[in-house]
């Protein structure tokens, strides 16, 4: 009896210690970031325009609380992702924290109905119809790796056959940065 007495007090104990890791938050953190952005195709058609490989782009990424802004720097409006989980090596966040990559790329490429009404996917998927953004903090190389999946359907109109055909692909759109903590100027 005692020995089950302790291995559940043990068990008890590892699982608070691993919601206490799970649930933390991460410190405020400025990461100022260089790195390459690049984009392939998913079942994109040979025409849709891919991003191609710029290199030595900089990026500032702002951790405060459960969240990651991304810096537009002062072009674009910066963006403010949630925190969607936590490890010791990694932090992961997300437009949409739901989403898991590989389903929503399977579910997307095998649709048939487009109409934002009445597809399957859309209403699997209300709060990224059209794309899901992911970074991902790499916490002990100091890295950031983020993508934008964008979604896209293509129609086709046969004059012929009368007959419309469609074909689902994405863009994706990554940035891969080695970074600095960074410090506030004011």
């Amino acid at each position: 009896m005692k020995k089950r007495a302790i291995s559940a007090s043990v068990t008890m104990l590892l699982i608070t210690a691993c919601l206490r890791a799970e649930a933390q938050t991460p410190a405020d953190t400025i990461l100022q970031c260089v790195g390459d952005e690049w984009g392939d195709g998913i079942n994109a058609p040979k025409d849709a325009f891919i991003p191609p490989r710029d290199g030595n782009l900089s990026g500032t990424y702002a951790i405060q609380g459960n969240a990651i802004i991304e810096s537009g720097g002062g072009k674009l409006a910066d963006k403010s992702y949630p925190l969607c989980s936590t490890t010791i090596m990694s932090y992961a966040f997300s437009s949409d924290c739901s989403v898991h990559r590989g389903q929503y790329i399977v579910d997307w490429l095998e649709g048939t109905d487009f109409d934002t009404k009445t597809a399957p996917f859309f209403k699997k998927y209300p709060n990224s119809p059209i794309g899901v953004a992911t970074i991902v903090v790499d916490r002990v190389n100091l890295r950031v790796d983020e993508e934008w999946l964008d979604n896209h359907v293509r129609g086709d109109y046969d004059p012929k056959t009368k007959k419309s055909t469609y074909l689902a692909f994405f863009t994706s759109t990554r940035f891969s940065g080695t970074c600095e903590l960074g410090k506030p100027k004011i």
